[in-house]
């Protein structure tokens, strides 16, 4: 008899989900718990095509060795994983029960029924390597594999009696899983149809269901349809969950010089004297004032609050800004006014502002290279 291979996995991952399931200290009243917490520790290790390979031990190590000459033969992707998992524990000694094994010994029997007669067969050995799967067919034979274990659960619960307490998580096989999103309502539509059967068989309206259904009583039928109504709300959970967890493109935040790059302003105006302010400094200021050489405006912008309350710029536009509380004035002596202007302090460059008497009008934000920018708070 071969000897039973060990399953390694790194050190710093047995650090955070341990070493392989043991069976020691079974305790038969935790089955379910028992079962899912291994079932757990295989699929986030490992995939189906070990699963494949410890149902072939499986075989082997019972000495079933007809079985296990064509099970090289199985189509690697019509193996529950669950069914290689529940192999390798009974291998380990987990005290399977007789439903159990026969859950195997029929997921064993269907597989084997999948080979092709006469055409070539790939095989779950290294053969496969020669033909590689597409990533929708992979995603697709991920999601056929969810379903099986899905189906999975629903006869450990019918087992563990279809009490309404349970420990089951559909979601959490569906996380293990990683299903796309797409591929869940083909799922749903399923569950739609189980949970419609067992709904006729509580109701008692169909005579082969009623018999199919007849070991179990009121309560069991009941519950079944909370299991498939719990299954249904999980799928949908686990759309929004992958929705949430969507990682989303980080969008590059520019720097003020960036931001400014395109902004047309003159750096100084010689014949009075005025040089520009830093064009950066407009990011996330509250006021500004700037001035028209060819016009004679002087322009007063106010961040709008509503609106983030800081002034911004866009290509050659400041944004940001209150049209309603912004404004432009004529200056008729700009040697003297603009003299004024740039040695008051804030609040008496506003006051200045305000005592200019002519006629206020809107502006547009639009900059060009005849604007000094003469302050920014």
């Amino acid at each position: 008899m071969p000897k039973l291979k060990e399953l390694k996995v790194s050190i710093l991952q047995s650090k955070y989900t341990g070493t392989e399931p043991k069976w020691d200290d079974f305790n038969a009243d935790k089955r379910n718990g028992a079962v899912l917490n291994a079932f757990s520790w295989y699929n986030y290790h490992f995939d189906y095509k070990l699963a494949a390979e410890l149902v072939s031990d499986y075989l082997l190590q019972n000495d079933r060795l007809d079985e296990h000459k064509v099970w090289k033969k199985v189509p690697l992707r019509s193996v529950q994983n669950g069914i290689g998992w529940y192999s390798r524990m009974v291998l380990m000694g987990y005290p399977a029960t007789e439903a159990e094994l026969a859950k195997i010994d029929n997921a064993i029997a269907h597989a084997i029924t999948l080979i092709p007669a006469k055409s070539p067969v790939v095989s779950n050995t290294e053969d496969n390597a020669k033909k590689k799967a597409n990533i929708q067919e992979v995603m697709r034979d991920k999601a056929n594999l969810l379903g099986g274990d899905l189906e999975f659960l629903l006869d450990q619960f019918i087992d563990s009696g279809a009490k309404a307490r349970h420990t089951l998580s559909p979601i959490s096989a569906m996380k293990i899983a990683n299903i796309l999103p797409q591929h869940v309502p083909d799922l749903i539509e399923h569950w739609t149809t189980v949970k419609a059967e067992f709904t006729q068989s509580y109701a008692g309206v169909q005579k082969d269901l009623n018999e199919g259904y007849n070991y179990l009583n009121k309560i069991q039928q009941r519950n079944l349809i909370k299991f498939a109504e719990l299954v249904i709300a999980d799928l949908n959970s686990y759309v929004t969950f992958k929705k949430a967890s969507k990682a989303k493109p980080k969008r590059r935040i520019k720097t003020p010089s960036q931001q400014v790059q395109k902004l047309k302003y003159m750096r100084e105006f010689k014949e009075l004297n005025l040089k520009s302010v830093k064009s950066e400094k407009i990011i996330g200021a509250k006021e500004m004032f700037v001035y028209s050489t060819r016009k004679r405006k002087l322009h007063h912008y106010i961040a709008d609050e509503s609106a983030g309350n800081a002034l911004m710029v866009k290509n050659n536009t400041i944004v940001g800004f209150d049209p309603t509380k912004s404004s432009m004035k004529t200056i008729r002596t700009p040697k003297k006014q603009i003299g004024e202007i740039m040695r008051a302090s804030r609040p008496g460059t506003r006051k200045l502002f305000k005592g200019i008497k002519t006629v206020e009008a809107r502006i547009s934000g639009r900059f060009a290279d005849d604007l000094v920018i003469l302050k920014v708070f």
